[in-house]
């Protein structure tokens, strides 16, 4: 009887482990299928560009903001900024012929 009463509690244990993963995978499944909806978190970012610089344009695509600076006693410059990172990933320079 000791025999039957302990693969008893061996198929318990084990239909809950299965029952518990297989819901696990699902919601994980579900998450990363609906997408993340968090918002990012605003930030100061610093683009380190000189005295009488403007910003002329900002563009976001590609989860990334690209923002064209003019003046400021250099050529025009694009400036890639990663909101994910909260920094600037690139500079871009624009030269006129």
């Amino acid at each position: 009887m000791d025999k039957l009463k302990l693969v008893k509690i061996i198929v318990c244990l084990l239909t809950f482990t299965l029952v518990f993963g297989a819901l696990l995978l699902f919601g994980t499944i579900y998450k990363r299928i609906k997408g993340d909806d968090t918002p990012i978190k605003a930030a100061e970012i610093v683009l380190g560009e000189p005295k009488g610089s403007n910003i002329a344009s900002m563009i976001a695509a590609d989860g990334m903001v690209y923002v064209l600076v003019k003046d400021g006693g250099k050529d025009d410059r694009i400036i890639v900024i990663s909101p994910a990172k909260a920094q600037k990933t690139a500079k871009i320079k624009l030269y006129q012929e």
